[in-house]
């Protein structure tokens, strides 16, 4: 008897192990069998639904099958969800989105496995507590792997000087979500749109005035230009690097720096099209310029003409002699 029911489990090992939810079919004593089951399910997680109920409820065993296919968590009873070793399990296996999924108020309530998770994953902060967002260590760990999480912290931590620094260290973006005074704290937006030009947009209006902050801004992303003051948009070499990158952004500088003939000139040298938007004093000005480039020319060229013909006559005139 035993030699038959050993020839059945091998045979039902075989199956499962190409595909796990031929559990499905198999004997109630192989649905009990750990070895069977953890077979099926590193072939086909679902299989889990098939083990038997004691199994299911088993957290040694729980805990053994989530290291062989952490993804049946999904399948686990929510007394296990919410088990603090299963979820650390989770956790170890990088998957904190299934307890972001399934578990958001267990995660988001328990501190020593948030603490845990915001090191792998920086969006488990959005399931924490109001309490939790208020923790610096957690706040800390999330934003150093996902800058834009700073919006989920507590308004004093957003106004937690080494806090924001690493979120737009990570995301320049982040600078949205931290408190008025450090959006308006040099360093940190600095390093905001190094990361992000487009951050020079949350920026205090006296940083969008300071001539550094703007020039790394457009350097990393020439949209970025809209942002900068009026001063700054009448800034060649910032209005320059913008306008080359984007002939677009011609429409934001300066109605004094429209008139730079310069500007224009690299306006239509980028595309015909742009004749079109070119101020007109800027045109005359290079129409100008042009007429006395093309009147020098000519008149070169008649001098060269006269040097010549004199030449030739010369020349005629000692053969002539000659003969």
């Amino acid at each position: 008897m035993f030699g038959l029911q050993w020839a059945i489990k091998k045979y039902v090992l075989e199956k499962v192990r190409s595909n796990g939810y031929y559990l499905e079919d198999a004997s109630r004593r192989l649905r009990d069998d750990e070895e069977v089951v953890l077979v099926a399910i590193k072939s086909q997680s679902g299989a889990f639904k098939y083990a038997s109920k004691r199994l299911k409820n088993d957290r040694d065993f729980v805990l053994a099958a989530l290291k062989a296919k952490v993804s049946i968590f999904e399948y686990l009873p929510n007394e296990l969800r919410n088990d603090v070793a299963v979820m650390l399990e989770v956790i170890k296996n990088n998957e904190v989105y299934y307890l972001r999924k399934y578990v958001p108020e267990a995660l988001g309530n328990n501190r020593e496995v948030l603490l845990e998770a915001v090191k792998k994953d920086g969006y488990a902060l959005e399931c924490a507590s109001e309490e939790l967002r208020n923790d610096r260590e957690i706040v800390l760990e999330a934003v150093k792997r996902a800058g834009e999480v700073l919006e989920y912290a507590s308004e004093e931590l957003r106004n937690d000087r080494e806090i924001v620094l690493e979120a737009v260290k990570k995301d320049g973006y982040a600078l949205q979500y931290a408190s008025e005074e450090l959006r308006n704290d040099r360093e940190i937006v600095l390093e905001a749109v190094k990361q992000n030009g487009n951050a020079l947009q949350y920026a205090s209006e006296d940083l969008r005035n300071d001539r550094e902050i703007v020039l790394e801004a457009v350097k990393k992303y020439y949209g970025a230009f809209k942002y900068a003051s009026e001063e700054l948009r009448s800034d060649k070499e910032i209005v320059f690097i913008a306008v080359q990158k984007d002939t677009d952004m011609f429409q934001y500088v300066s109605r004094e720096m429209q008139d730079d003939k310069d500007l224009n000139l690299l306006l239509m040298l980028k595309d015909n099209k742009n004749i079109r938007n070119a101020s007109t004093t800027a045109m005359q000005l290079i129409v100008h310029d042009m007429a006395q480039m093309l009147a020098r020319g000519g008149a070169y060229s008649q001098v060269a003409a006269n040097a010549e013909n004199k030449k030739v006559a010369k020349k005629t005139k000692s053969e002539d002699e000659a003969e």
